[in-house]
């Protein structure tokens, strides 16, 4: 009885490829077998080796060589990402040669890329990390995760890497063509996600130790921690907004009461201070009874006059002091139970607020946009479409009809 033996073999013959596939008879091997033998015996005695197909790591510092030499003032947001995309394609799915890689490879990598550290390209204690599960030893929980435009961007440059293989002709097809994200995830923003805080969770938050002590004695940092909350609570502004407010954004009025001046600021220079997100953003915004009680304006008066901002550890208007910021109150929402990574973060305040003002208080969404400026859709519940906030409202009238109406039920307002 014949041995069944399946031999596939391929070469070159004339400048074209030749393919030779067996029946897997001992004879038609053999048959095979002589005539590759005979092809071999053809070529001259210096037919260089194979060409072996180099790692997705290598094939990406090939290629951001090329594009730098073409591009020598490209953007550092772009060279970042070209350096990266290949680094946490292999972290997540091994360094492999490009030829090895699958669509199922690229799924993996679409999938989990969320889940890295966003500044592991920056961050020194991951310089000579070269695989996912000695990362993950030595990521913080409150570490910023890479976003979902982030991960838009390095499908993005792993296409274009993959193309530049094509080029070079390490492989036949790009497989991350082929490939179309998931609509569910691919058409969801992050604050899309996020949540109103739960009546548990603002509980356990400001019935805490941290909050009932107050303030005072606290480390410039927690009375940051300490007021950003109170202030994201009671107003509905956006992080931005209340991190870089200035001395001068606060406005003591004896006809109005005190309330935050939320506007664009730039220096002499032209240099922001502090920014909004968009012109339906610059408004006023009465301070809330409880803020006052809680001594807001005794901690102004014990600050440094001559700092700029209110809080002293802000030193400038800057994306990564804003980023610290963040994770710093991931962590503080952790040490609560009350962090939900994508859901639950500091951005939940302003939802807290919207929520509680329409479903809890009553009051219509519209009048509650003259205190919080333009609602995205995805910031309430009550919402199908957004809602441009009316202007032109005067202080002393969304601090009775809207400010004066929000109360949480917590020891903080007693």
């Amino acid at each position: 009885m014949p041995e069944f033996t399946y031999l596939t073999m391929s070469f070159h013959e004339n400048g074209k490829l030749k393919e030779i596939e067996t029946d897997g008879t001992t004879e038609d091997n053999a048959a095979a077998k002589e005539m590759y033998d005979k092809y071999l015996e053809n070529q001259p005695a210096d037919t260089p080796e194979p060409v072996i197909s180099p790692t997705i790591r290598e094939v990406g510092e090939k290629y951001l060589a090329v594009w730098q030499e073409e591009n020598p003032n490209g953007a550092p947001s772009a060279i970042n990402y070209k350096k990266n995309a290949p680094k946490f394609f292999a972290f997540i799915n091994d360094d492999l040669p490009v030829n090895d890689i699958t669509r199922d490879h690229i799924n993996k990598f679409y999938n989990d890329i969320m889940d890295l550290p966003a500044r592991l390209h920056t961050t020194q204690k991951y310089d000579t990390v070269r695989y996912l599960e000695d990362i993950e030893a030595i990521t913080t929980a409150s570490e910023q995760k890479v976003g979902t435009s982030a991960r838009t961007n390095y499908l993005k440059e792993l296409r274009q890497i993959l193309d530049f293989a094509m080029q070079e002709q390490y492989i036949r097809h790009n497989v991350a063509r082929a490939f179309k994200p998931p609509r569910e995830l691919s058409n969801t923003k992050d604050n899309q996600k996020r949540e109103a805080f739960s009546n548990e969770d603002l509980k356990s938050i400001f019935d805490s130790e941290f909050f009932l002590n107050g303030w005072q004695g606290k480390t410039p940092k927690d009375q940051t921690l300490y007021w950003m909350f109170v202030l994201g609570l009671y107003t509905g502004a956006r992080m931005g907004e209340l991190l870089f407010l200035t001395r001068s954004a606060i406005i003591e009025c004896p006809e109005h009461g005190t309330y935050i001046n939320i506007e664009n600021e730039i220096d002499d220079d032209g240099a922001a201070i502090r920014t909004v997100k968009n012109r339906n953003s610059i408004r006023q915004v009465p301070i809330h009874p409880t803020i006052i009680k809680l001594g807001f304006l005794d901690f102004l008066n014990q600050t440094d006059p001559s700092h700029q901002y209110i809080f002293p550890i802000i030193k400038k208007y800057s994306t990564t002091t804003r980023n610290t910021f963040s994770a710093n109150s991931s962590k503080l929402l952790q040490e609560f139970g009350a962090h939900e990574k994508m859901k639950k973060v500091y951005h939940s305040f302003r939802h807290t607020l919207i929520t509680h003002a329409v479903q809890n208080a009553g009051i219509k969404i519209e009048v509650v946009s003259t205190l919080t400026g333009h609602i995205e859709q995805s910031e309430t519940l009550k919402l199908t479409s957004s809602v441009t906030y009316l202007k032109d409202y005067p202080v002393d009238v969304i601090k009775r009809h809207v400010v004066d109406k929000i109360q949480y039920g917590l020891e903080i307002e007693k």
